[in-house]
């Protein structure tokens, strides 16, 4: 009954522990979904950069926002900054979605041993069934016994009394 109740809080232990990863899972997704969001937005940046810049390559002295050809060199390095932030972000990405699978292997696991400790729950709790059933067949058995034991001792308590009183009539009559 012990060991029942040990198996039932380990296995409402794995149960916490199952919810708070499901919660980080969620977390990680909603980290995953902004994390898209902004490499959509960071890749919409840089397009429009490159369209601009290969318009202003088109017209040699034409300007652009404001700008000439010859910030050239201050575009480029913005398109290399949206570039580098582009990488980060996928980087972060990708960390994430590795992450997102550790998880999802530690769930499964938890998951399986949830699986065996329920089987293993119910298999003690019929076995203490079982015992309890059995000790209920004993205590009959044993207050069966008491009750013919008491009976036994009441006729051999009685045949006793009747024998010293048929000894008692029996020397009354011989004298």
């Amino acid at each position: 009954l012990e060991a029942v109740q040990r198996d039932v809080s380990i296995t409402e232990s794995y149960n916490g522990d199952i919810r708070l990863l499901q919660s980080r899972i969620e977390y990680i997704k909603s980290q995953i979904e902004s994390e898209r969001e902004r490499v959509a937005e960071l890749e919409k940046q840089v397009h429009t950069t490159e369209t601009r810049l290969i318009d202003a390559r088109r017209q040699p002295n034409a300007r652009v926002d404001g700008r000439t050809e010859n910030a050239h060199t201050a575009l480029q390095q913005q398109i290399s900054t949206l570039e580098n932030r582009l990488q980060t972000s996928l980087r972060e990405y990708h960390t994430a979605l590795l992450q997102n699978t550790g998880h999802r292997k530690v769930i499964d696991h938890l998951k399986s041993e949830r699986k065996y400790f329920d089987v293993l729950s119910r298999k003690l709790a019929k076995e203490a069934q079982e015992l309890r059933r059995h000790m209920g067949i004993v205590l009959d058995k044993s207050t069966q016994a008491y009750e013919s034991r008491d009976d036994a001792l009441a006729r051999i308590q009685a045949l006793r009394d009747r024998t010293e009183k048929e000894l008692a009539q029996y020397e009354a009559d011989i004298k």
